[in-house]
């Protein structure tokens, strides 16, 4: 798996195409108070999940269908410095504190959770400790290359994409599901023109989904884009969110329920958090 990504996927041969699509994401409705900082998406049944970063509760909140949170799954065990990504594989959830605004943390981790467990006061499995290969500067700076926001795992690989605000290209980073101590290596670059926010592998199609933005300071608002990438085609699709009401908010979460790509963004010049829909498939078949 980890020979066929970084060949075929993640490729740096591969071109970003901006289409004008008719297709518009729909506003859903805006999120509750603890969602502020919402940093992370997953599906969860018919329902999902959703995570804060730094800030937040050490909480998972369980969202249903009318934006209401069900479900507070409180995490004792872990500290939320900056829970930046959330993923899901084979019931286990992978939690990424991986934030790292300013290059200079030493506790980067991903925590295992057993989603059976979900409701116990001991749900983490274990977690896994780590560190960037090619990271030997630990210096308090706001340009670098080790951020992080974006994590999916495929069998047993899990993928980092990072958000380089040094040289605006995003480094992806292998990790396995298994050790608890490891040293990410990095196994190429991704040509994504903006900051990847998240990223989500949607199995059924065998594609990944990514949030990413960039800020004008012409219009002060964020410029926000979805991408897909495509296996069979060997290219990255992009398209802006045409939506007005999210230009002042940055985007920071993304998955695929029931075939709608659900979008999240963050609270932004005290507006709510919001989440927005579109179809897929209308999406992928333009």
């Amino acid at each position: 798996i980890l020979f066929f990504l970084t060949i075929i996927i993640l490729h740096p041969s591969i071109s970003c195409e901006d289409i004008d699509r008719e297709v518009r994401l729909a506003y859903i409705c805006d999120l509750e108070e603890d969602l502020v900082e919402i940093s992370g998406i997953i599906p969860f049944g018919d329902n999902i999940i959703g995570v804060g970063d730094s800030g937040s509760k050490n909480s998972l909140f369980e969202i249903n269908n009318l934006c209401s949170i069900v479900n507070e799954y409180n995490i004792p065990e872990a500290n939320n410095t900056d829970w930046e990504a959330i993923a899901i594989s084979d019931s286990i959830i992978y939690l990424g504190n991986f934030g790292n605004n300013f290059g200079d943390r030493t506790d980067l981790e991903i925590i295992k959770i057993d989603v059976g467990n979900l409701a116990l006061e001991t749900p983490i499995l274990s977690k896994i400790s780590f560190t960037y290969e090619d990271q030997d500067n630990f210096e308090n700076r706001e340009t670098h290359n080790f951020d992080c926001e974006a994590m999916i795992v495929v069998g047993p690989d899990i993928f980092l994409f990072t958000k380089n605000r040094a040289n605006t290209t995003t480094h992806v980073y292998n990790l396995n599901i298994l050790e608890t101590q490891q040293v990410a290596k990095r196994v190429e670059n991704l040509n994504i023109p903006k900051l990847v926010t998240d990223a989500y592998y949607f199995e059924e199609e065998n594609a990944v989904l990514f949030t990413a933005y960039e800020y004008s300071q012409s219009e002060k608002s964020f410029l926000n884009d979805v991408y897909i990438s495509n296996y069979n085609e060997d290219s990255f699709i992009s398209f802006p969110i045409p939506y007005e009401g999210v230009i002042h908010r940055q985007v920071e979460s993304i998955c695929v329920l029931n075939d709608e790509i659900l979008v999240a963004s963050e609270a932004e010049n005290g507006a709510n958090p919001l989440l927005f829909s579109a179809d897929y498939w209308l999406f992928r078949n333009q």
